[in-house]
């Protein structure tokens, strides 16, 4: 009977040893390669996330350089010029322009350009003359605006100035066409 139970605890002991000695390296190389394939995947998604943001911020770059272009473009239309220089001094063989014609030039460009919510004529103080929405947005002109834009001999340029509004979500872009 002792023979018996002998052979029953080696035999237990042996099974045990087999099963513990397969088991604990498995079990250890299991949880070694999780955390070496966890962190490679960690790695992989944060290199795509980095390379989604970099491609994010190319096409905003893109996008505000091409309404930065439409702006510049729209800052140099003889219209706005005229409109602004009606009563001083108006480009030879020009039309005049009004406020009401500034107002209906602006919605009907601001209607092609689908991006831009508000367009806004200002004169070289800053003060609004004409805008293609009901309550124009007051205009802050930037602190280095030069003197010399206020000179009524200043040449023709475009400036272009931007800021971020956080509590209207929008951003406002300045272009001043200058004579």
């Amino acid at each position: 009977m002792r023979n018996t139970r002998t052979v029953r605890s080696i035999k237990s002991k042996l099974i045990a040893f087999a099963l513990l000695a397969t088991l604990v390296p498995s079990v250890g190389l299991g949880l070694l390669s999780f955390w070496g394939y966890q962190a490679v995947l960690n790695d992989n998604v944060s290199h795509e996330l980095h390379m989604l943001a970099a491609d994010a911020s190319s096409e905003l770059k893109l996008w505000f350089r091409e309404r930065a272009n439409e702006l510049r473009t729209l800052s140099m239309a003889y219209t706005l010029s005229d409109g602004l220089s009606s009563g001083t001094d108006p480009r030879p063989g020009a039309i005049q322009v009004g406020t009401r014609e500034l107002e209906l030039y602006l919605r009907s460009v601001q209607g092609k350009l689908d991006s831009i919510l508000e367009l806004t004529l200002s004169d070289a103080t800053g003060r609004a003359v004409a805008s293609s929405a009901p309550a124009p947005a007051p205009i802050a002109l930037p602190p280095t605006w030069p003197p010399e834009m206020h000179a009524p001999a200043a040449k023709t340029a475009s400036v272009i100035s931007q800021r971020l509004s956080v509590d209207r979500l929008t951003s406002t872009m300045q272009a001043a066409p200058l004579r």
